[in-house]
């Protein structure tokens, strides 16, 4: 509702069986990087919304992934972030987070929201209907593929994108 960029996390997309976390953190890192420097005038804080629906007990399980997750975001980026919204949240993932919860300092407890089911009404307390995504039952279209990497590996085409995106930012700084 506040104009923030949000960055929409789709675990259930992911190939689990071949996950490169190395390769997941600098892609979540240059999705931050790219949104920080697309950011609107005024605004220096983003919001995250994990998409946690079709998850299996094994995703969830991964520890190393959620953990390298939890370091970019909050250890690179804490004071970017205005919410964590994650769901729709099963009961083992309540169950997990109020395990964890004691472990997290305040100010990241405080940005995190553990979503109902309806996912959708909830959303709408942060957001304008037409950019909740339809998976999500908005409005809002959100490709997962960028056109130009059609028939490449996403995750490689990223990486490649952020690679650009960090010569283009240390020429721009003039480095």
């Amino acid at each position: 509702r506040e104009g923030r960029p949000i960055l929409w996390v789709r675990n259930s997309k992911k190939n689990w069986r071949t996950l490169d976390v190395d390769l997941q953190r600098g892609l979540h890192i240059w999705m931050i990087e790219w949104g920080l420097h697309h950011m609107p005038e005024g605004h220096n804080q983003f919001v995250i919304v994990a998409d946690t629906s079709n998850l299996t007990t094994r995703q969830i399980a991964q520890m190393s992934y959620h953990r390298m997750l939890i370091n970019v975001f909050m250890s690179l980026y804490p004071d970017r972030v205005k919410y964590l919204l994650v769901g729709p949240c099963s009961m083992l993932l309540r169950k997990l987070y109020s395990l964890c919860l004691p472990l997290l300092p305040e100010n990241v407890r405080d940005k995190i929201r553990l979503l109902p089911s309806n996912t959708h009404a909830e959303l709408k307390n942060f957001m304008s209907e037409c950019k909740i995504p339809d998976f999500f039952g908005g409005k809002g279209h959100h490709s997962f593929v960028p056109e130009d990497a059609k028939g490449k590996s996403k995750e490689k085409f990223a990486v490649k994108q952020m690679e650009s995106y960090q010569i283009e930012a240390l020429k721009a700084y003039g480095q």
